[in-house]
């Protein structure tokens, strides 16, 4: 048995890698007019990809708009770049589905805005009290997404499995 498990491994190992490498392939193609918004937005489809979190997949929405109002939308999570051409930060929104109206009156989109800025990498916490999962605010810096963007894009994800209940 212990050579079939091995066996398994490889074999997950290889296919998780081709994934990784894949999605990393298409950085380029990822929404944003700098590198550290591709970066992060990268960082957000590969969590979802391989770290099984409650959301199974990352879309992009045109700037300034909303996810579709269907019920089968709900396990996915929507980012909506907003671009401000000529200024060194960019915002964007992401959006997750509050199947238990914790924080929203009945049930449907929670939205949390990220604002981001140049500047230093400063210690960020991995973990997202019940409290903070309320805001609908986050400020990271370039920095902070630069030096690990897979801490940063877990941050956004933990923030949206509070929607699960």
């Amino acid at each position: 048995m212990d050579d079939q498990i091995k066996t398994l491994r490889d074999r997950a190992l290889i296919a998780a890698l081709d994934t990784i490498n894949n999605h990393l392939d298409q950085s380029g193609d990822m929404p944003g007019s700098s590198d550290v918004e591709r970066l992060i937005f990268t960082a957000l489809v590969l969590v979802a990809k391989t770290a099984q979190r409650e959301h199974t997949s990352v879309h992009f929405l045109e700037p300034n708009t909303s996810p579709p109002d269907l019920l089968e939308a709900s396990t996915r999570m929507y980012v909506s770049p907003q671009l401000h051409p000529g200024h060194t930060g960019f915002d964007f929104a992401v959006y997750a589905y509050d199947h238990r109206p914790r924080y929203l009156p009945e049930a449907g989109w929670r939205r949390l805005i990220v604002e981001t800025d140049t500047g230093p990498s400063l210690p960020l916490d991995a973990n997202v009290s019940r409290a903070e999962a309320a805001e609908s605010r986050m400020i990271l810096t370039h920095g902070q997404i630069e030096a690990d963007a897979w801490l940063v894009a877990s941050r956004i994800f933990d923030w949206a499995s509070w929607s699960f209940g």
